[in-house]
């Protein structure tokens, strides 16, 4: 596929776009009939990008990890639903920064 001939920046733009693309039509305040679809197609897009993505990407909030990309599954050892079950965050983090870490995010 073409996305695999792609760098880490590239990929990062486009997914920047992305996000550019979505939160303008989420701005729009009369969305017309049909474009829900374009929309669920970005988002489609924006996360098989994620997903394919060589590095480790999540979304925490809370202490918990609402979203893991296949990378973070194959990094931490654990499974995509695993990751997102428990507080797996440790598992990307150095253990000599770990306590910075922590101080950082109860701040």
């Amino acid at each position: 596929m073409e996305d695999q001939h792609k760098t880490k920046k590239q990929l990062i733009e486009e997914l920047n776009q992305l996000r550019l693309e979505i939160a303008r039509r989420e701005a729009a305040s009369a969305v017309p009939q049909g474009s829900e679809r374009a929309i669920e197609e970005d988002l489609a897009k924006c996360h098989e990008i994620i997903d394919r993505a060589s590095e480790a990407i999540f979304i925490m909030q809370d202490g918990w990890i609402k979203f893991a990309n296949r990378a973070c599954s194959e990094r931490s050892g654990f499974s995509i639903g695993e990751t997102m079950a428990s507080n797996a965050i440790e598992a990307f983090i150095h253990p000599d920064h770990r306590e910075m870490v922590t101080q950082h995010h109860k701040r």
